[in-house]
C-alpha cells in the first residue's frame, strides 16, 4: 500500500504544536509499514535542506517528493493537490494523509486528516478575522471528506461532532505525547546557574509559550499579584516570543504593582527551558483553549508541580497530576495554595512523573496506522 503524506507542516524550521506532531507520527509510522507499504512524503521544494536536520535517516521505505512552486502560498491547495490527485487515478487504493487539518479542498476519496482541535470556533478573539475564515472553511470541508479524521482529545471529537455534524464513527482519538526535542531533566547545579545567568534569585513561579491571549497570560499576572498580596516571597518568569494579543499583555504588566518581580525572557535555548523548569517552585498555564498541550507533559516531564484551567483537552491530558481551575479566581486559589504547599508539590511531583508514561509515540503511531490501512474498529 501507497501511503502519501503531507509533510510540509513537519519541517518547519519554528516547530510549534502541529509541527511537533507531524515530525513524530511520520517518523514513528515509518517504523509500523509492512510487506509492501510505501510512504512518499510530500513538501515544498524551499524546505528541502530541512530534511537532513529534521529525519536524517527514515529507510529505504521511504520517498521525498519536492513539488516546485514559487509563491510561498496556496501551496497545499494548488501544489500538493494536484500531486495528490495524480497519485490517486494511478493508485486508487493509495492513501493519503495530513497531519494538519489543512488538507487540499479538491482531495483524493482516501483521505485521513488530523484535526488538533476548534479553537478558532471556541476562542475567535485570539485569531484575526481572515484565520478564522480561512480555518473554517478548510476544516469543515476536510472533515467532511475525510474517510478518517484523527483527534487527539475526547474534547475535539465532541466539537467536531456538534459544530460540524461529523459522524462519530469516523472520528478516531489517537493520544500524542512528548516531543523528541524535550531535553533530559537539568540537575540543581544547571538550576543554580540558570537563575544567576536570567539574574533571578528568588523562588518563582514559571510560564513556557507564547505571550499571548489564548495562552491566559493576562489571567497569570493577576493571579500572580494575588499571590503577592498574600506576602508570597515569589517571582513571575514568562519564557517564549510574544504572540495574538500581547500588546495589552504588556501593558498589564507595565503597571503592574509587581512589574519588578515579572521576569520576560523571550525565546530561550531547550537546555536553559530544563533548567528553568528544574528551579521553578510551579509551573503555571491558565490557558483558555488547548487541543492537545504538550507543554503540560513536558512540565511533568521536568518534575515541576502543574497549576492550569479545565480548559479544552487540559483534563485529558493532566489528569489528576495538576491543580486545574475553572475559573480565573479558582486558578488564584490553586496557585497561592502550590506556591505555598510543599508537600502539594511534592505530591504533585511525582503524580506528574506517572502521568507522561501513559503517552507514547509507538502507540500513537501503530493506531495512526491502521487508521489509515482502513482496519481500525471503534
Amino acid at each position: 500500500m501507497q501511503i502519501h503524506i503531507d509533510a510540509s507542516r513537519a519541517l518547519n524550521p519554528q516547530p510549534t504544536g502541529v509541527n511537533v506532531y507531524a515530525q513524530e507520527i511520520i517518523e514513528h509510522l515509518v517504523a509500523e509499514l509492512r510487506g509492501d507499504d510505501e510512504m512518499i512524503l510530500y513538501a515544498p521544494q524551499w524546505l528541502e535542506s530541512r530534511v537532513g536536520v529534521v529525519f536524517p535517516e527514515l529507510g529505504g521505505r521511504v520517498t521525498w517528493k519536492f513539488l516546485k512552486w514559487p509563491p510561498k502560498f496556496l501551496w497545499t491547495q494548488v501544489c500538493l493537490g494536484w500531486a495528490w490527485l495524480c497519485a490517486s487515478r494511478r493508485d486508487r487504493d493509495a492513501v493519503f494523509f495530513a497531519p494538519a487539518h489543512v488538507a487540499p479542498l479538491v482531495s483524493p476519496r482516501n483521505l485521513v486528516v488530523t484535526i488538533h482541535d476548534l479553537a478558532f470556533e471556541l476562542l475567535p478573539d485570539a485569531f484575526s478575522w481572515h484565520e478564522r475564515i480561512f480555518a473554517r472553511l478548510l476544516t469543515r470541508m476536510n472533515a467532511a471528506a475525510a474517510r478518517a479524521i484523527i483527534v487527539p482529545s475526547e474534547e475535539t471529537k465532541i466539537q467536531l461532532i456538534t459544530r460540524y455534524n461529523s459522524k462519530a464513527e469516523k472520528i478516531f482519538v489517537t493520544l500524542y505525547a512528548l516531543p523528541r526535542g524535550v531535553s533530559a531533566p537539568a540537575t540543581d547545579a544547571d538550576a543554580a546557574a540558570v537563575k544567576q545567568k536570567f539574574n533571578v534569585s528568588r523562588p518563582f513561579v514559571l510560564f513556557v509559550g507564547r505571550i499571548e491571549f489564548k495562552k491566559g497570560c493576562d489571567i497569570l499576572v493577576r493571579a500572580f499579584e494575588a499571590v503577592r498580596a498574600r506576602g508570597t516571597d515569589v517571582d513571575l518568569v514568562l519564557v517564549g516570543k510574544p504572540g495574538t494579543g500581547y500588546d495589552p499583555i504588556k501593558n498589564q504588566i507595565t503597571v503592574s504593582p509587581e512589574k519588578n518581580r515579572i521576569h520576560e525572557l523571550g525565546f530561550v535555548t531547550n537546555d536553559d527551558v530544563a533548567a528553568l523548569y528544574r528551579a521553578a517552585s510551579v509551573f503555571a498555564l491558565p490557558t483558555r483553549y488547548e487541543g492537545f498541550g504538550f507543554i503540560f507533559l513536558e512540565a511533568m516531564h521536568h518534575g515541576v508541580p502543574v497549576v492550569g484551567m479545565a480548559t479544552g483537552s487540559v483534563p485529558e491530558v493532566a489528569g489528576d497530576a495538576a491543580l486545574l481551575a475553572r475559573t480565573e479566581i479558582e486558578f488564584q486559589e490553586s496557585l497561592i495554595t502550590a506556591v505555598a504547599d510543599i508537600t502539594l508539590r511534592q505530591e504533585l511531583i511525582q503524580r506528574g512523573f506517572a502521568r507522561v508514561k501513559n503517552f507514547d509515540w509507538k502507540r500513537a503511531a501503530k493506531l495512526t496506522m491502521t487508521i489509515l490501512c482502513g482496519r481500525y474498529e471503534q
